[in-house]
């Protein structure tokens, strides 16, 4: 479903930012120089930040990267085509061949490794928001970049209520609702419910996560499950490692009747473990 044009009020709010920015230059979060534009990350930290390149269109998974263009004979004194090596936009791994997961396409435009690992820690276990705001808005940029027609509706991934209190915030849930602002798309946290105090994932191997968020989560009443029906939903994460949380949100959407779900994400991780 295509978005509408952003209301007045959206068209506010990126005025005020510009003009906040403009008062108070950004502070690259980084290398703590003057970011020099409306992001606290300048642009040379982010040419820095791990970009994803060829990966699986479904789980975002990392892919050896193959070259599509034809050798030319020795012989030959034809100019050749660039040996750049193409990404396909229609690559799947192993794992979504064999055991395809409920949602249709995960959309991230980094991977897990340093400096940008070090961003997501500060921003997850430390609770530093100003980074959180730096990381959503680099996801949305992505986003926009893209293209894509949007979808209906935005959903963080739940965290339960004991490690929300634990931690003080929701991190899929202060993504999400900077995300829908700059996309100027609805985000719902009230949908879903995390019904099961699961262990961490982290640590656990792809059976054990697949395990762990097994039936963890649920549509919170009935008037939810109405709104989830027919509707097109992006799930809103930090970091996909091995997308069985994402895969059980998903099941969770599309059992209550979401036409299709999926995933958006930060940064992928490069191993799987």
């Amino acid at each position: 479903m295509s978005r509408s044009t952003p209301d007045s009020g959206y068209v506010g709010r990126r005025l005020l930012k510009r003009l906040s920015y403009f008062w108070l230059p950004g502070l690259c979060l980084l290398c703590k120089m003057d970011s020099g534009r409306n992001l606290d990350l300048c642009a040379v930290c982010e040419r820095d930040l791990p970009m994803l390149g060829h990966h699986c269109k479904i789980c975002a998974a990392p892919l050896p990267t193959i070259s599509t263009t034809p050798a030319t004979p020795a012989t030959s004194t034809t100019p050749t085509a660039s040996t750049t090596p193409t990404a396909s936009t229609t690559a799947r791994c192993g794992e979504c061949l064999q055991r395809p997961p409920a949602f249709s396409e995960t959309l991230t435009p980094y991977l897990y490794q340093a400096p940008l690992n070090r961003l997501v820690w500060r921003f997850k276990f430390n609770g530093d928001l100003a980074v959180g705001r730096v990381l959503a808005n680099l996801l949305a940029q992505h986003l926009g970049e893209l293209g894509n027609e949007m979808p209906d509706l935005i959903v963080p991934v739940p965290l339960h209520w004991r490690r929300t209190l634990a931690r003080g915030f929701n991190q899929s849930g202060e993504l999400a609702i900077t995300v829908g602002k700059l996309l100027d798309i609805p985000v719902r946290n009230d949908l879903l419910t995390r019904v099961t105090h699961t262990s961490p994932q982290r640590g656990l191997d792809r059976d054990q996560r697949r395990r762990n968020v097994k039936h963890a989560f649920a549509p919170k009443t009935i008037r939810a499950q109405r709104h989830i029906k027919n509707r097109s939903i992006a799930i809103v994460d930090d970091v996909v490692t091995t997308a069985s949380t994402a895969d059980a949100v998903a099941r969770s959407l599309m059992h209550n009747g979401a036409a299709q779900v999926q995933v958006w994400a930060v940064a992928r991780t490069l191993l799987e473990n």
